[in-house]
């Protein structure tokens, strides 16, 4: 008797067990993008892959990562940056994302690259290993205030997975109590790191001729509390004094406030669409 009920109790864990997982993958709990680890950037947004999470949030990357789905084309202009340019697949559409709303209200072709976590320092490596992208008019670049240190670098399979989970079920369940590793967070800017993303950036200013645009997006509690966090990156520019380089300040938008923010450093789909006016509107001629 006894072992008839523990082969019973045996086979309802397995068949709840195997539902579960069924559950998990046709619900599309698992439909993350993917990263490839790089020396040069660190790590990047794996090419050539879509999905949506959750069968509801889809996100799309093409052939060099960027997150749009045709193939990379010389024309038009690049929008770089973190995990704003990437767009977090947990509250936003793609359409709702910062590259497809410039396009949109551009008119322009725009090709948006950025990987969550991913600082200045990330973002030059990138540039300057990826030339092909200077055949482009207007390179831009969108940064907040905790962008201007040591590159980030790629932290774990649940931050920035490279592959897929053999069993959905345990993932999720890794997620559910995942916290970052405490040791693997960015250093303080150290003089050597702030001198390597100084050099970073005049290398590109230098190589790239066309039109460059720092975006200054503040993040919630400086908007809260009127703070400037981008005194590092424009005491930087000052110093380069290159032609046709430009900065769009988003905390000068008189419409800008605390509730266009899905937390402290994301804008919500609205705050997207707001900072996608702003921006083409204030975006300079091209020549």
């Amino acid at each position: 008797m006894l072992k008839t009920w523990i082969g019973a109790g045996a086979a309802i864990l397995i068949t709840g067990c195997v539902l579960a997982e069924g559950a998990a993958r046709l619900s599309g709990a698992t439909s993350v993008p993917l990263y490839v680890k790089d020396s040069v950037d660190q790590y990047r947004p794996a090419a050539n892959q879509h999905g949506a999470l959750w069968r509801r949030n889809d996100w799309v990357y093409n052939d060099r990562g960027m997150g749009v789905g045709p193939p990379f084309q010389p024309i038009g202009s690049l929008v770089i940056g973190d995990s704003e340019t990437e767009g977090s697949v947990s509250f936003m559409k793609q359409a709702d994302k910062i590259g497809p709303l410039l396009q949109k209200d551009t008119g322009d072709e725009v090709w948006p690259l950025g990987a969550k976590g991913w600082g200045l320092a990330n973002e030059l490596g990138w540039l300057n290993a990826h030339s092909e992208v200077f055949a482009l008019k207007r390179i831009m670049i969108l940064s907040n205030r905790g962008d201007f240190g040591p590159a980030h670098a790629w932290d774990d399979e649940i931050a920035h997975p490279t592959h897929r989970p053999l069993l959905a079920t345990a993932y999720l369940v890794r997620k559910a109590f995942y916290k970052p590793d405490p040791t693997t967070d960015d250093p303080p800017p150290s003089p050597e790191s702030t001198r390597s993303w100084h050099d970073a950036l005049h290398r590109f200013l230098t190589s790239y001729q066309g039109q460059v645009v720092f975006i200054e997006l503040p993040i919630e509690s400086d908007v809260i509390n009127h703070r400037d966090g981008f005194a590092p990156l424009n005491d930087e520019l000052k110093v380069e004094g290159r032609a046709n380089l430009y900065v769009i300040r988003v905390a000068d938008d008189p419409t800008w406030n605390a509730g266009l923010y899905h937390n402290e450093f994301h804008p919500s789909p609205a705050g997207n669409r707001e900072l996608a006016a702003f921006i083409a509107h204030h975006l300079p001629a091209l020549n």
